[in-house]
């Protein structure tokens, strides 16, 4: 291989690697959002009501507080408790059994001197014209990664009366995988995504990327 081909081999490897580190804080995750509500809450009250274990909770409160920062951020006002409220949310977290997920990359490396040369003799060590190094796919290389999808659900429901619902206005679902099995690690960074462009179209998936040096735990 030729020196300028050797600088460009390398050139490629950097940019690659530095491509690799500015994306690694970057969370994916597919949302989807289904709702009858405006473009923005005509200062509607609303609370964030525990289902089951979540009740007495403290992970869920952590999750609820988040969620209702952003809803006041998106035109809610907090409602002095669950019966004041015009509207109920509801919040869901999980995270699945995990998938090993194979994938194979190519190994570089030196293929040894070439042929193209008619006058080349590999038993030659004297001084002439010799063959040049070919550099190529020499193999491949196997990584086993367990992927775990992590989900994270908001409802909001009309309150007709205190304790009585109404219809649901808003379902949004946003799902990301990973290698990691904590859903604390990513949760913000879903709640995050389902609030890009809050309410968003309905009827749509899209893919939402937030910056996780901001939301990562």
């Amino acid at each position: 291989m030729n020196q300028f081909a050797r600088v460009t081999v390398r050139f490629a490897i950097v940019a690659a690697a530095l491509l690799a580190a500015a994306c690694t804080q970057t969370v994916r995750s597919e949302v989807s959002r289904f709702h009858t509500m405006g473009i923005t809450p005509n200062q509607q009250t609303v609370a964030i009501a525990p289902r089951g274990e979540q009740v007495g909770s403290p992970e869920f409160k952590f999750y609820a507080d988040a969620v209702m920062q952003r809803l006041v951020g998106a035109g809610f006002t907090p409602a002095a408790n669950a019966d004041a409220a015009d509207v109920i949310g509801f919040i869901d977290y999980t995270v699945g059994e995990g998938q090993t997920i194979f994938t194979s990359t190519p190994v570089y490396g030196s293929l040894g001197y070439g042929f193209g040369d008619p006058f080349y003799d590999p038993f030659y060590r004297g001084r002439g014209r010799r063959g040049s190094s070919a550099y190529g796919v020499v193999g491949t290389q196997t990584q086993a990664d367990v992927i775990y999808q992590r989900t994270f659900k908001l409802e909001l429901n009309d309150q007709i009366t205190p304790g009585k619902l109404g219809d649901k206005v808003y379902e949004g679902k946003a799902v990301s995988n990973g290698t990691s099995a904590s859903f604390a690690r990513v949760g913000i960074c879903l709640i995050d995504s389902i609030f890009a462009n809050f309410p968003g179209g309905t009827g749509r998936t899209e893919v939402v990327a937030v910056n996780g040096e901001a939301c990562l735990r």
